[in-house]
């Protein structure tokens, strides 16, 4: 088993490409939109903009999140 695991990571590691230095993505970087998906009774699905790497989750309103403009809550208009 150990033996066709080793040949299978070697392969795959030969065929996506090897990484020679690791992406670093800064904090400010690291935003993107959400979604929790609620039924029709539920008065519908609640939309974030989420940022992982500081723990944060702000709400936005569907048509926040359907604004292509709006990727960082810098770009949010209150």
């Amino acid at each position: 088993m150990e033996d066709w695991l080793n040949h299978n990571i070697e392969q795959a590691l030969n065929h996506f490409g090897r990484t020679t230095e690791p992406k670093k993505v800064m904090c400010d970087q690291a935003w993107y939109k959400d979604y929790t998906w609620r039924g029709v009774g539920d008065s519908g699905s609640i939309h974030y903009l989420v940022n992982d790497l500081l723990g944060q989750r702000i709400p936005i309103t569907e048509q926040q999140y359907d604004d292509k403009n709006i990727i960082t809550p810098n770009n949010l208009s209150q």
